[in-house]
C-alpha cells in the first residue's frame, strides 16, 4: 500500500505543470459550489430567525378553530389564567397575549389591507423584538406618545406616504362580525430583514384594539412564547402544553408558516443536488485527463504489468492520484471559503431582489450572511472520496487492457 501511495504522488509531481491545471479547475469548481451552499445556508438561516424572532416566536397558543377562518370570534377566554398556567412550565423565559384582525388602512394618500397586531408594549418587548428594529429618527415602540398610537412597517409607510406623527384611519372588525373605524397617529417605523412582515403587519396597543373590537381584557386571540435559550427543541414543551390544554392549539413556527419550511427544505435539498452535479460533472474532466494520461503513460504501465503490478494495485495507483488530486483541492478550495466567509459573514452579501421568492410569499431579505456548516463539508468530503473511487474505473479497465510486450515495444 505505501508503495502504490508513494508511485502515486511521483506520479503527480512529475508533471507539476498538469497537475496544477487540474487542481486549480478543481479548486474553482469546489470553491464556487461551496459559496453558493453557504450563500443559500444564510439565506434559509435569516428567513427562519426572521420568521420566528419577528412572528412566531417559538410556541403559539390559539383557540382550536383560529386557523379554520382567522375570525375574530375564534379567541382564548381567560388568558390570564392560561398564562399563569403555561408559566409553570420549565423552559419558558417569557410570554406576550396579542389580539390579531386583519384590518384596513388609509391616509391621506393611499390604502392597504393590513393585520392589526394588539400588544402589551412591557410583555412583548420581551417577546418579540420589534423594539430594536425601530432605528433612530423614526420614532418609538409605545414609549413616548400623546395620542392613540401605532408603529409600521418602512415599506407600508412609503407606500402610504406617511411619517411620524402623521394621521391615518384603521379599520376592522370586532368579535361579533361588526365593523370599526378610528383614527391613530404614527408613533414608531420598523425595518425588518422580512420585507412582506415589514408590508403587512402593524402593531396598535392591545387595550385600544381591545375597546375597538369589543374584546374584554381577558380575551385575546394568540398566546406567544419565548424559551430559554439552553433549549435546543420545542417538541417537549408543545407536548407538554398539549397535554394540559387539550382543547387548544399548540403550535410551532412550522405549523404557521408551512410554505418557509417547505422553503428551507427545497433549498436545501437543491444545495445538495447543485453540488453533487458539480463535483459530478469535475469527476467527468478527471476521467478525461486520466485516459490521456493513460496513452501518455502506456510504456510505464506496460513496464509495471511486466514487472509484476497486478490489477489491484495499479487501480489502487490511479486512485490515489485521484483523491489526492481531489482532497487537496478540497482543501485549498476550504481555505478560500474561510477567508471569504469571514469576510462575507461580517459584511454580508447585498440582495437587491429575490422576485422567485417573493412571489411564493415567503419574504426577502436586505443582505444575506453566507454559513457554511460542518455536515455539509463531511457530505462533501464523502462525495470526492466515492468520486474518486468511481472515476477510477474507467482508466484502470483503459490500463488493463495494454498488453505488456506491446507497450515497452513501442
Amino acid at each position: 500500500m505505501l508503495l502504490t501511495i508513494n508511485l502515486a504522488i511521483i506520479n503527480l509531481m512529475r508533471n507539476k505543470k498538469r497537475s496544477f491545471f487540474v487542481i486549480a479547475s478543481i479548486v474553482v469548481g469546489i470553491t464556487g459550489g461551496l459559496l453558493g451552499v453557504s450563500i443559500g445556508n444564510g439565506y434559509v438561516n435569516q428567513l427562519v430567525n426572521s420568521v420566528i424572532r419577528f412572528e412566531t416566536a417559538d410556541v403559539l397558543i390559539h383557540e382550536n378553530t383560529f386557523f379554520d377562518q382567522m375570525e375574530p370570534s375564534a379567541f382564548l377566554k381567560n388568558s390570564d389564567q392560561l398564562i399563569k398556567s403555561v408559566n409553570l412550565n420549565n423552559g419558558i423565559n417569557a410570554l406576550t397575549a396579542r389580539i390579531k384582525i386583519n384590518g384596513y388602512i388609509r391616509s391621506a394618500l393611499s390604502s392597504a389591507n393590513v393585520e392589526i397586531i394588539g400588544v402589551d408594549p412591557k410583555t412583548d418587548r420581551l417577546v418579540f423584538p420589534i423594539h430594536e428594529a425601530i432605528h433612530t429618527g423614526k420614532g418609538n415602540y409605545f414609549t413616548d406618545y400623546n395620542r392613540i398610537p401605532i408603529v409600521m412597517g418602512n415599506l407600508l409607510a412609503d407606500q402610504l406616504g406617511v411619517n411620524i406623527n402623521s394621521r391615518l384611519v384603521l379599520s376592522g372588525q370586532t368579535k361579533n362580525g361588526d365593523l370599526f373605524s378610528s383614527v391613530f397617529w404614527v408613533c414608531g417605523i420598523y425595518s425588518v430583514d422580512n420585507k412582506l412582515f415589514e408590508k403587512k403587519s402593524v402593531f396598535v396597543l392591545l387595550d385600544e384594539i381591545a375597546v375597538l373590537s369589543g374584546f374584554k381584557p381577558d380575551e385575546v386571540h394568540e398566546i406567544a412564547i419565548k424559551l430559554d435559550k439552553n433549549i435546543q427543541s420545542s417538541d417537549h414543551i408543545v407536548s407538554a402544553l398539549e397535554s394540559q390544554h387539550p382543547g387548544l392549539k399548540i403550535s410551532k413556527w412550522p405549523d404557521i408558516r408551512p410554505e418557509i419550511f417547505v422553503t428551507k427544505s427545497y433549498i436545501n435539498l437543491t444545495l445538495n443536488i447543485l453540488i453533487s452535479i458539480i463535483l459530478f460533472a469535475i469527476s467527468i474532466g478527471i476521467i478525461n485527463i486520466m485516459i490521456l494520461v493513460v496513452y501518455e503513460r502506456r510504456r510505464e504501465f506496460g513496464m509495471l504489468r511486466a514487472l509484476g503490478m497486478n490489477k489491484v494495485k495499479i487501480f489502487q495507483m490511479i486512485m490515489f492520484e485521484i483523491i489526492f488530486l481531489l482532497l487537496i483541492s478540497l482543501f485549498i478550495s476550504t481555505l478560500i471559503n474561510f477567508t471569504v466567509l469571514s469576510f462575507l459573514s461580517q459584511n454580508g452579501v447585498p440582495v437587491w431582489s429575490v422576485e422567485g421568492v417573493n412571489m411564493l410569499g415567503v419574504g426577502t431579505v436586505d443582505r444575506i450572511y453566507p454559513v457554511l456548516r460542518w455536515q455539509q463539508l463531511i457530505f462533501v468530503t464523502g462525495l470526492i472520496i466515492l468520486l474518486s473511487f468511481l472515476s477510477s474505473i474507467i482508466p484502470t479497465l483503459k490500463v488493463l487492457g495494454i498488453h505488456p510486450t506491446e507497450a515497452m515495444k513501442n
